[in-house]
């Protein structure tokens, strides 16, 4: 693991201030080194490395096809500078790092059964193109906290972030098995997608966010989703 890189990651994550509504999240700006950034973007994978989410077992099919995944793995072959990434972001350490940051929210969330919980991350990198969108939804229950890296190379994106919502119906909650359209919803704000940024948030039962339908023609929206997931021992 890159420990200056770490170093710099946990500092700029810690140092977030913490904000609660309608739900606990952060934004973060320089979340990685400079230097480190612009050799992330100099080696993202070639896009036939990444496979359509509309192929794949996690969506019903044919849905989200503007969508692309790669997973990250220490052990794949890539670029040092992903490897480097994959390795810290597969660590315990980052996992104590991340559930550090809504401690407090996540003891809420489990209550007694914290000490029988295990915890284990996910990381891949995802591209969306033109005419991707995605409707409010909180995230599926088996989410503790996900960390939206967002890697664009200029700031002409920057209207491209993930929106928080807010239900129009205050009562609204949802476990995380659904996406709903947008009309139902008050976009509270959307985070910016700037170069080397960060959104983060703890997942709930009203952690509604999502994605307003990209319009403009010949986009590509690239970051890292990772989170972190639980099991009961």
């Amino acid at each position: 693991m890159n420990a200056d890189v770490f170093k710099h990651l946990s500092t700029q994550i810690q140092t977030a201030p913490l904000c609660v509504d309608p739900y606990p999240h952060i934004y973060v700006e320089q979340v990685f080194p400079e230097d480190f950034y612009e050799e992330l973007l100099e080696n993202l994978p070639d896009t036939s490395h990444y496979t359509s989410l509309a192929d794949t077992d996690k969506v019903s099919k044919g849905s989200y096809q503007e969508r692309s995944i790669y997973p990250l793995h220490p052990s794949d072959a890539q670029a040092p500078c992903w490897q480097s990434l994959s390795t810290i972001l597969h660590s315990d350490a980052w996992i104590n790092l991340a559930l550090s940051k809504f401690d407090a929210h996540v003891k809420e969330r489990f209550g007694i059964l914290s000490h029988a919980i295990q915890y284990s991350p996910i990381a891949q990198l995802v591209k969306d193109h033109s005419n991707y969108a995605i409707g409010p939804h909180t995230d599926l229950p088996h989410r503790v906290c996900t960390f939206l890296f967002y890697l664009p190379k200029t700031k002409d994106q920057k209207h491209l972030g993930t929106s928080i919502y807010r239900p129009r119906d205050p009562s609204w909650k949802c476990e995380g098995h659904h996406h709903y359209v947008f009309k139902d919803f008050i976009k509270e704000k959307t985070l910016p997608f700037l170069p080397n940024s960060l959104f983060a948030f703890l997942k709930s039962d009203h952690s509604f966010h999502g994605v307003e339908p990209i319009e403009e023609k010949h986009i590509e929206r690239n970051l890292i989703n990772s989170y972190v997931k639980w099991n009961v021992k």
